[in-house]
């Protein structure tokens, strides 16, 4: 376990803690919930729980030859393996339609406008496990964050997947009801 994940555990527990010992002041249990599921995203998750879609591994690779597991949200791109140009379905903001944009050989888009880096267990159901713990230990903790999985996707993929329906705290039940059902399929 990294050191930042060592540390991180320790926060964890003591927003837990916090929460519960302010139960009945809601304005304070729910400023803790948002730091605490922020806390929870900073989690370095084990590289065996890093997937990667067929459809994102196959345009990444067409695109460039770094490391699809090191880039996330606002992180450039370079399209250092592109033959030619192509034309990528391309998202801004919250839109839920992507607008084309042509990239040539050396050109770059930044990640999160093309690929997604999906929680495939919600944070919020695993925040959610973590508040109801009755004996708040590290390992307890280590449990809980060790359901959370990461997936890379395509942008169009993830509008496709919807947030949270038919998500659930099994890793392989959550493939197989709402990835493979909108056929988003892993490496």
């Amino acid at each position: 376990m990294t050191d930042k994940n060592k540390h991180l555990l320790k926060i964890i527990a003591l927003f837990i803690d916090a929460h519960q010992k302010l139960e009945g002041n809601e304005e304070s249990q729910s400023n803790i919930r948002y730091l605490l599921g922020q806390t929870i995203r900073q989690y370095d998750v084990p590289v065996q729980n890093c997937h990667v879609s067929k459809g994102a591994f196959n345009l990444w690779n067409e695109l460039t030859s770094a490391d699809i597991n090191q880039f996330k949200y606002r992180e450039s791109v370079k399209c250092d393996r592109l033959e030619g140009e192509t034309t990528l379905d391309v998202y801004t903001g919250n839109a839920k339609d992507s607008v084309k944009k042509k990239v040539s050989p050396g050109d770059s888009f930044i990640f999160r406008q093309v690929f997604h880096v999906d929680h495939v267990i919600p944070v919020s159901f695993i925040l959610a496990e973590l508040l109801k713990l009755e004996s708040i230990t590290e390992e307890n903790i280590q449990t809980l964050l060790d359901k959370m999985h990461l997936c890379r996707i395509l942008k169009k993929e993830d509008h496709r997947m919807g947030r949270t329906k038919g998500r659930t705290l099994d890793f392989d039940e959550t493939i197989q009801r709402v990835y493979r059902a909108k056929e988003v399929e892993l490496m």
